[in-house]
């Protein structure tokens, strides 16, 4: 497990759109096609209430192309599953006034309907610009998947470069400072690999 990714769902300030249900009838993405954004945009849609196919003019961007859609007026809002600070939502904030919608109501649905993968997390007043409050919103874990048959020399080793570089990684992008032992090790309902549980039990000892 690296980090949580946070459903950030993006709109221009100053349109009237403030909670979920406020996105019937506009233009929004959510999220390229197959993509864990889209999952969760279309889920958190149908637990408030609306129906994706017929309530949205949906399209279906990733989150560079959602942002650009935003700046040229062809877009109201777009979802986006990530880490913080997204470097699009980032430059988008620079150039337009943007508002975070709230998502955490509809954790416990979630959780309910498709189990505990869904936790609140909060995207704190600040991390962008012109967003003072504290937004409430769902978390997902993010994991690092690989094949089962892995060896289990190489995934020791690759668990073992991610912790041993995370002074880089952070230079690269802030959410490596969530890089943690134990939280690492939480990975329900997947398995840990054996090389890399192996890594946690020679740092843990």
């Amino acid at each position: 497990r690296l980090y949580t990714n946070y459903t950030q769902v993006v709109a221009t300030a100053g349109k009237g759109i403030e909670r979920i249900e406020d996105l019937k009838g506009k233009r929004v993405s959510v999220g390229s096609p197959n993509s864990g954004t889209e999952v969760i945009a279309l889920r958190i849609l149908e637990a408030a209430g609306l129906d994706p196919q017929a309530d949205l003019r949906r399209q279906q961007l990733g989150v560079a192309e959602s942002v650009q859609a935003v700046k040229d007026g062809s877009l109201d809002a777009f979802f986006w599953s990530g880490g913080l600070p997204t470097g699009a939502v980032t430059d988008l904030a620079t150039s337009r006034k943007i508002a975070l919608l709230p998502t955490d109501e509809y954790v416990q649905p979630l959780r309910s309907r498709y189990g505990e993968v869904y936790s609140k997390a909060t995207i704190e007043g600040g991390v962008y610009k012109g967003v003072g409050q504290g937004v409430a919103v769902i978390g997902v874990p993010n994991y690092l998947v690989v094949n089962r048959s892995m060896s289990e020399d190489l995934a020791y080793q690759l668990t073992k470069l991610l912790f041993e570089k995370k002074t880089e990684l952070v230079k690269v992008h802030p959410e490596a400072n969530n890089l943690d032992l134990a939280t690492a090790q939480r990975v329900t309902p997947l398995e840990l690999h054996p090389g890399a549980r192996r890594y946690y039990q020679e740092a843990g000892r």
